[in-house]
């Protein structure tokens, strides 16, 4: 087996591991798929019943 290196950019870990610029920091995010709760649009309307 061979192991190669994953650059910063693949790597999702490194989210949790290292100090990150903030666009580095939302790509990264991005890519774990999650949702901000408190954002309008992750409610798709049920807050306006």
């Amino acid at each position: 087996m061979r192991l190669l290196p994953i650059s910063s950019k693949n790597q999702i870990a490194d989210l949790f591991t290292k100090a990150c610029g903030p666009r580095v920091f939302l790509d990264l995010f991005a890519k774990l798929g999650m949702i901000d709760i408190y954002h309008p649009r992750a409610c798709e309307g049920v807050l306006a019943q």
